[in-house]
C-alpha cells in the first residue's frame, strides 16, 4: 500500500500526514476482504473514502492527532494549527500534558455521569484554593442530609461500640459487685491485707470468709482488700 500527496497519486508521503488534508490510497490490491479486514482492525474506516472492489480510496484523518498504523506501517498526524514544529505525538503528548494541570481544579461530583481515573500528585503538596473549598463544599453542604459531614459524626457518637479490656485491681472489699475466681483467691491468698478482729466486731465473726481463711489459727482475721475486676 502506498499513500500520496496528489490526486495524481505522483508524490508519495513519507511517514507523516496532516490532520484534515485529503490523501490519497493505492492498495496495490483489488482484495477487497483483505481491505476490509485492515480498516477494521485499524479503526480507520470513517476516515477512509473507498468503494468495495477498488485498489484506490482517499483518506482525511479529522479530530485525531498521533500514531495510527495502516497495512504494517506507521503514520504520525499532526496538526497544523498549533506547534507545528512538533510531531503528532508529541503534540499529543503536551495537549495530555495541560489537560492533566487543568483537571487539577476540576471537581466531578459523585453522581456526575462521566468517570475519570485520576493519579494523585503527591508532589502537589498546596492545592489550589477553588480545589480546597470545593471540597469542603460538597462534603458538608451538597451532600444529603443522610451523607453529609455531621450527620456521619452523629452517627459515629449516637451508635458508639465498646471493646473493654479486663484488668484486676486491689481494691477495698466494699467496692466488690462481682466475685469471680481471682477474686475469691485472692480473699484467701493475700494475707498482708487481713486485719485481726475482736469483739467490738462481731458481725464479722460469723462471717464464712473469716471462718474460712481463720480455720488454722487461734486469732480470727478478716480481709480489707482483694482484687477487682475492672473494665477499661
Amino acid at each position: 500500500m502506498k499513500i500520496f500527496e496528489d490526486e495524481l497519486k505522483i508524490i508519495i508521503v513519507s511517514n507523516q500526514l496532516l490532520e484534515n488534508n485529503t490523501y490519497y490510497i493505492d492498495f496495490e490490491s483489488e482484495n477487497s476482504d483483505e481491505i476490509t479486514d485492515e480498516l477494521k482492525r485499524s479503526k480507520l474506516k470513517s476516515f477512509v473514502n473507498w468503494q468495495t472492489g477498488n485498489r484506490f480510496a482517499s483518506i482525511t484523518i479529522t479530530n485525531f492527532i498521533g500514531n495510527i498504523f495502516f497495512f504494517g506501517n506507521t503514520y504520525d498526524i499532526k496538526s497544523s494549527k498549533f506547534l507545528t514544529e512538533l510531531s503528532g505525538a508529541d503534540q499529543f503528548q503536551t495537549l495530555l500534558n495541560d489537560i492533566q494541570h487543568l483537571s487539577k481544579n476540576v471537581i466531578f461530583s459523585y453522581s456526575s455521569p462521566s468517570f475519570v481515573i485520576r493519579e494523585v500528585d503527591f508532589t502537589d503538596i498546596q492545592p489550589s484554593l477553588l480545589l480546597i473549598f470545593n471540597y469542603y463544599k460538597q462534603i458538608i453542604l451538597q451532600w444529603g442530609h443522610t451523607k453529609n459531614l455531621e450527620s456521619s459524626f452523629l452517627h459515629i457518637i449516637h451508635n458508639s461500640n465498646f471493646k473493654y479490656e479486663h484488668t484486676y485491681k486491689m481494691e477495698h472489699i466494699h467496692k466488690i459487685k462481682k466475685v469471680n475466681r481471682k477474686t475469691i483467691s485472692s480473699l484467701a491468698k493475700d494475707s498482708k491485707y487481713y486485719i485481726k478482729l475482736d469483739e467490738s466486731k462481731k458481725h464479722l465473726l460469723s462471717l464464712p470468709i473469716t471462718n474460712f481463711i481463720s480455720k488454722n489459727s487461734e486469732e480470727n482475721y478478716f480481709p480489707i482488700k482483694t482484687l477487682i475486676k475492672k473494665n477499661t
